[in-house]
């Protein structure tokens, strides 16, 4: 193998440097005035001259790659009077090189041929320097297998070195000795012009890809143009278009700013302003408008585009829908916030009740003992404001999902058919009452009586929403947890479940009304005219139970209530805590009890009332207290305990050391809630009493325990 030393002009021309034509008319211009144009096998210069010019065209004329080469290639053939042209192209990772065109020659027929280092050295070295290797023509046979006549072959690198494109290969029989400096400026200006239709290729397939990424993106994408007055859009995506309504011939030559409106907060807006005039890049969520005027919450992140002086030209945003986002956060933090009130309000109603139960057990027995009768209207107000007060602990417990549940397999249907009486009395006959009985005959696994009560506290709601009259409808169907977007969007596993749905034609809701009508106080009625309870105890009992509820309210178009129930099972267990039904005459009994109770007020009060019943009474301020006295000899029949206690052992686990040592013990528990305990309370046998109970109350359930089978 030869090599021949390109012109220095031409090894400009390869390395970008300056314009090829002005090199080869130097080189012709050269040789002419010199007089010297030596023998060879090869085109006059001014017919070489012509095919570069016709390359040259063709280059300018033809996007498309494949025509450039094969054009080139027989242009060179042509100039060169060559047996034959093979042009290849370097693979992305520089390895192999690929036959891609040529003329003359079998190798035309299998171009896509790889060429790997060892079929062909020649072509490889020619790729690693700078200068045009000269080889034996039959060196290629094995790259384009096939039988190549004897003479020389040419080969010269496409492109400088950092950006090699691939090599220009030319053969003809006889000599390359004698190749002149018109010549090798030809080819090393052929393969400038390859070299730069390669690389405009190149810079075409990123910016196809670069287009099409951002047509493809689910984001709106919005271009700027920052040197013009107003910074108008000169460019917006599809999804642009799908986000915000409009389509890009309305949006082009406007600026973002026509997407905002009343609401806007204009805050954000002077700081993204700021941001745009200084380049800084910006975040923030901006409510917008779409074209057809609703709202959306707008993600928009926003940078600027410098040129290489570093002035701003243009500035890029991003848009993306945060609606269904912020839906969620303000969910979760309203879910929050609702469980940190109903720890608030189980606690306080805990202590409460035990206040209530030392008020209303005292008045009873006070009650029994005066004889004046004015004296007894007098304590029997203090029985009825203090049971009223236990109402109201109830709904805070129910809120708080801290009240003890009796739950049953409940016929909703039925259930809700035997309130219509009852409520078509209460509301009055201004409201029509219409029941949608359900469609598939399951059953809810609830609290039948609590499940009551929040039906009627959502009709007492519904009927002060409708002050003229209206209509109360109460419908009740099985769902598919595909019918309910509310469910599956707060359910990580959705199953099917029983909805109950209450709907008033009233005066509807805001939507900040909306955002709290289920916090513990919170009403827009008149001082004096509600709790604010009912619809907080109406929450908390569905969650408690395992469902979800929501509203759907509309100023000026009703609202409806949605109890989403969970369905009970086909063998529903049994339940664990029951209400003892009442009896007319107070019982008594003699047997000894163990009472265990941490609050000195109520220990001291309990034990008072047992001691009227009849019965001895040993007292225990905690379980360890209670389990050192069941160690001793002593008889105890009963173990009577509060549910929560300190020192680290609940009611439940004193239950179970104490079964343990006296498996024959019976036991009862009270609570003024149950929270975290209710599944614990599932496997304990034991029956649980309510905080604030009766004295004729505690006295039967009393003698319900100790009289059952064993």
């Amino acid at each position: 193998m030869r090599s021949f030393r390109l012109m220095p002009t031409a090894r400009r021309s390869l390395e970008w440097d300056e314009p090829f034509g002005c090199e080869i008319s130097h080189s012709v211009a050269a040789e002419c005035g010199a007089g010297r144009l030596p023998q060879r096998r090869a085109r006059p210069i001014e017919q070489q001259w012509q095919s570069l010019t016709k390359i040259m065209q063709i280059a300018l004329d033809h996007g498309d790659l494949s025509v450039i080469i094969e054009r080139s290639a027989e242009l060179l053939r042509d100039a060169f009077m060559a047996d034959g042209v093979a042009i290849f192209e370097l693979s992305a990772d520089r390895r192999v090189l690929e036959l891609v065109g040529g003329a003359g020659l079998p190798c035309r027929e299998r171009d896509g041929k790889l060429v790997p280092p060892g079929a062909c050295r020649p072509l490889y070295e020619a790729l690693s320097g700078e200068d045009g290797i000269v080889f034996d023509a039959r060196a290629l046979e094995t790259a384009l297998t096939c039988q190549l006549p004897d003479g020389d072959g040419v080969a010269i690198p496409i492109g400088p070195r950092l950006k090699r494109a691939g090599v220009i290969a030319v053969l003809r029989q006889g000599s390359f000795e004698t190749c002149d400096e018109s010549e090798k400026s030809l080819l090393s200006s052929v393969a400038y012009i390859l070299a730069s239709a390669w690389e405009r290729q190149r810079n075409d397939a990123v910016l196809a890809l670069r287009n099409r990424a951002l047509e493809a993106l689910d984001q709106g994408i919005m271009i700027t143009d920052a040197q013009r007055i107003g910074e108008p859009l000169i460019y917006v995506n599809p999804a642009f278009e799908v986000l915000t309504g409009y389509r890009t011939a309305e949006a082009i030559g406007k600026n973002p700013h026509f997407l905002h409106g009343a609401e806007t907060d204009q805050t954000k807006v002077q700081a993204l302003n700021i941001a745009l005039r200084t380049g800084r890049s910006f975040r923030t969520t901006l409510l917008n408008y779409r074209r057809d005027g609703t709202e959306f919450w707008n993600d928009l992140s926003v940078s600027a585009i410098h040129d290489a002086d570093g002035r701003i030209k243009h500035h890029v945003g991003v848009l993306s829908d945060a609606t269904e986002r912020l839906r969620l956060e303000a969910q979760f933090r309203q879910a929050q916030k609702m469980e940190a009130i109903g720890h608030l309000t189980g606690g306080i109603a805990h202590d409460f009740n035990n206040i209530l139960a030392v008020i209303l057990g005292n008045a009873e027995i006070i009650l029994e003992d005066i004889p004046n009768p004015q004296l007894r209207e007098f304590v029997e107000l203090v029985i009825c404001t203090a049971e009223r007060g236990a109402v109201l602990t109830q709904r805070l417990l129910a809120f708080g999902r801290r009240q003890a549940l009796q739950p049953e397999p409940v016929d909703l249907s039925q259930s809700i058919g035997t309130l219509a009486d009852m409520l078509k009395r209460t509301l009055g006959e201004q409201i029509d009452i219409v029941i949608v009985r359900a469609t598939k005959e399951r059953k809810a696994l609830i609290d039948r009586s609590i499940f009551e009560s929040a039906l009627i506290n959502l009709a007492v709601n519904a009927r002060d929403a409708m002050p003229d009259g209206g209509t109360l409808t109460i419908a009740a169907d099985y769902m598919d947890p595909s019918e309910s977007e509310h469910r599956s969007a707060q359910s990580a596993a959705p199953a099917a479940f029983l909805r109950v749905s209450v709907t008033d034609t009233g005066t509807g809701m805001t939507e900040k009304v909306r955002a709290r009508v289920f916090e513990p106080f919170f009403t827009t009625k008149p001082v004096g005219r509600g709790s604010g309870l009912g619809l907080a105890m109406v929450y908390g009992f569905v969650k408690q139970s395992g469902g979800q509820v929501f509203i759907e309210s509309e100023v000026g178009r009703g609202t409806t209530v949605h109890l989403d129930l969970p369905i009970a099972p086909v063998k529903p267990g049994k339940s664990t805590v029951s209400s003892p039904a009442g009896r007319v005459a107070t019982p008594t009994g003699t047997e000894r009890i163990l009472l265990v109770e941490d609050e000195f007020e109520v220990r001291r009060f309990v034990a008072r009332l047992l001691g009227r019943l009849g019965y001895t009474v040993i007292e225990a301020e905690n379980a360890i207290v209670a389990l050192d006295i069941l160690r001793r000899p002593d008889a105890v029949d009963l173990l009577f305990s509060d549910l929560i206690l300190p020192g680290g052992m609940n009611g439940l686990r004193l239950v179970e050391q104490a079964r343990r040592m006296r498996p024959e013990l019976r036991v009862l528990l009270t609570t003024g809630y149950t929270g975290d305990y209710e599944e614990l309370a599932e496997e304990a046998s034991a029956r649980i009493l309510r905080k604030p109970y009766r004295q004729a109350e505690l006295a039967t359930t009393l003698r319900d325990v100790l009289e059952a089978e064993r």
